[in-house]
């Protein structure tokens, strides 16, 4: 088959879970005998012109093909909110790569970046398309269902007060977020809704403020149009369900990694002082900065060290706020990223790997990566974690946010090695990339087969209408 898969932002200059899913999945299949491309975005600042704005390169011998744009930039017949979740000029880009190459079936794992406009493309052109949620990016602009205080968000409300406010805090000065904090939630969903009459005085931020409010009901709309929806968790099923997307398509498939790096770990060596681990986006939502502020409330010659990996460029103003929090504490280590084939590794290193992240989750690949190397697992009690790891059987869970309860935590396993012994042993197995592929390649066949047989008359093209590009020729099939 030849296989596209899509991804908001790609290795070798991002390496978190999401783009490590991608790229495992694209080998496998690869070593199938499967042609596979991927398509990504990047966040290029620069004013492109539009032949500027894709290129190509190989990584491992994978093609991918990458969109390079900011949202400033992203289209020019939409405004830069609705370009975040509905880009023409990149869908009609997609929609001629897929006229051109014709590949068997799309397999969407992000399109941050990307937009939801390939979607629709699939869909016009009856390619079978599948959909791999592996954030909230689907029902968030801001992907991840927390608000700028820290607190859970449930998502957009109905007259998304919650979501103007956030993106307000998140992008305009504090003066102005304290503001829209301030006015009382009716007169602001009265503003919100009158914002989109002609009559409405103000015009420079009434479109950005609508194309916000139609963000939900486009995507879902555009979410009903992918064949399979594929779930790691029973959580992310029920609020795709709750937000309007049709429970027939979602499936059920928890991910896989590459075990091949586990199986010949050294016997882990004893040692006076036990050692935790950070593994991730050194991000606000990844939630550093609860393990770091745990360590400090430990008195300053309690045997423990920790290690946080992560790229220290990424966000350099959390990873200074982790600095000043640490206040040079030298149990406290910034170990920067690795390659991912350096894992198992890492894990053979620590004894406890922490995951105290501050957002619902959604199963990260490094608990999987821990549980392949008994690892026990420390992690905030939420849902993406909470279905992976039992308390006090593979791992231990605390409050979200709960630095002390954390830190109750660390004292415990530093005084009961048989209790970390007892979490070591009872590490569940995961499931391998082989196996994850084996479920992948079973249900592209079943779609492929199934639109091979669909009867003539599939959907009439919409259409596009942002400037029309095409740069990829070689390599596509002729005809």
């Amino acid at each position: 088959m030849r296989i596209v898969l899509t991804v908001h932002q790609f290795l070798p200059d991002f390496s978190a879970g999401t783009e490590v899913l991608t790229y495992s999945c694209a080998k496998e299949l690869q070593r199938r005998g499967h042609f596979v491309e991927v398509w990504t975005g990047y966040p290029d600042e620069r004013p492109l012109e539009p032949a500027e704005r894709f290129d190509e390169y190989l990584y491992d011998a994978i093609p991918v093909r990458r969109y390079r744009h900011s949202f400033r930039t992203a289209s020019e017949n939409v405004n830069r909110v609705e370009a975040e979740y509905e880009n023409p000029f990149f869908g009609n880009a997609f929609a001629r790569y897929l006229q051109r190459a014709r590949p068997d079936l799309v397999h969407f794992f992000h399109l941050g970046r990307l937009s939801g406009a390939p979607i629709s493309a699939c869909w016009d052109q009856g390619v079978p398309s599948v959909f791999t949620a592996t954030d909230f990016w689907f029902i968030c602009p801001v992907n991840q269902l927390r608000l700028p205080d820290n607190s859970s968000c449930f998502g957009p409300d109905p007259h998304r007060v919650n979501c103007v406010r956030h993106i307000v805090e998140r992008t305009q000065s504090d003066r102005l977020g304290r503001v829209f904090r301030s006015i009382p939630y009716g007169l602001l969903a009265a503003a919100i809704r009158f914002s989109a009459r002609p009559w409405w005085p103000e015009k420079k931020y009434a479109p950005l403020v609508q194309a916000l409010v139609r963000r939900p009901e486009r995507l879902t709309a555009r979410m009903n149009e992918v064949d399979r929806i594929l779930v790691s968790t029973a959580f992310m099923q029920q609020v795709m369900v709750r937000y309007g997307i049709e429970d027939h398509r979602i499936r059920r498939i928890g991910y896989g990694i590459d075990l091949s790096p586990f199986e010949h770990l050294p016997a882990k060596r004893s040692a006076d002082r036990l050692r935790l681990g950070f593994v991730g986006s050194l991000t606000e939502h990844k939630g550093a900065h609860v393990l770091v502020d745990a360590l400090r409330a430990l008195p300053a010659e309690f045997p423990v060290d920790v290690s946080l990996y992560g790229r220290l460029d990424e966000v350099p103003g959390y990873v200074e706020v982790l600095r000043r929090r640490a206040a040079g504490d030298q149990r406290i280590r910034f170990d920067g990223t690795f390659p991912n084939d350096r894992i198992a590794e890492v894990m053979a290193g620590i004894d406890v790997l922490v995951v105290p992240s501050i957002w619902y989750e959604n199963t990260p690949l490094v608990v999987y990566s821990a549980q392949a190397a008994r690892v026990p697992l420390v992690a905030s009690d939420v849902p993406g974690l909470r279905e992976s790891i039992q308390d006090g059987v593979n791992g231990l869970l605390f409050e979200m946010g709960n630095a002390g309860a954390l830190a109750g935590i660390i004292r415990r396993l530093a005084g009961d090695r048989a209790l970390l012994e007892d979490l070591r042993q009872n590490a569940a197995r995961p499931k391998s990339i082989v196996q994850y592929v084996d479920e992948l390649e079973a249900l592209y066949a079943e779609l492929v087969a199934d639109r091979r047989g669909a009867p003539a008359g599939l959907p009439a093209g919409r259409g596009g209408t942002a400037g029309d590009y095409d740069r990829f020729g070689h390599g596509d099939r002729d005809g």
